[in-house]
């Protein structure tokens, strides 16, 4: 899954050049110039604009779009009755680019995930790794190594589009999210 969204991230970034350089000049601020030298844990959690990058990504291109589970009891969600037993399908595309959650859901805009933004990101409206008991164990993990593995990457490279950009490119669903034609970008050495 992590696969996935490193091709969603750099997508976006060849889209949105500007961001890809507020996220570089991030990781040379934070982690340093010289290419030799690791990146440290607490260096990766200091990356606030790339995490808002990433959840930006999650939130527009989730790796699983959809889930499914199972009702354990009644429950009434406003008008809707779900009776216990029933299998209930949960989209986290959907609500990534609902428009009653986020708004201009189909701009990436990493901002809306800064401390300051308004509105404010209501937690259970942002569920690529699903919530509560049932949440994605990796979760941490996984946000902790695309952070990492693009901090190295943003560090020694530049990402462009090959050609001209894809403005839209058409989703399959193949139980995660892939991309109906490769993404294919230019990738150079950062000097």
């Amino acid at each position: 899954l992590t696969a996935t969204t490193l091709k969603f991230f750099m997508y976006n970034m060849t889209l949105h050049p500007e961001y890809q350089e507020r996220c570089r000049e991030e990781v040379l601020s934070v982690c340093g110039t010289d290419r030799s030298e690791p990146i440290s844990m607490e260096q990766v959690r200091q990356l606030e604009f790339l995490e808002a990058c990433v959840k930006e990504t999650l939130r527009m291109y989730p790796s699983g779009p959809l889930t499914a589970r199972r009702a354990t009891a009644n429950c009434q969600i406003n008008e809707f009755f779900i009776p216990k037993g029933s299998d209930v399908i949960i989209s986290p595309l959907y609500m990534g680019r609902c428009k009653d959650f986020f708004p201009d859901p189909l701009v990436f805009k990493p901002d809306r995930w800064s401390s300051g933004a308004e509105p404010k990101i209501e937690a259970t409206t942002f569920i690529p790794f699903m919530t509560g008991a049932r949440s994605c164990l990796g979760q941490r993990y996984a946000m902790v190594m695309l952070k990492m593995v693009l901090a190295h990457l943003l560090r020694n490279f530049l990402f462009e589009p090959l050609g001209e950009r894809q403005v839209k490119m058409k989703l399959n669903f193949v139980i995660t999210l892939h991309t109906v034609e490769p993404y294919l970008c230019r990738v150079k050495n950062f000097d």
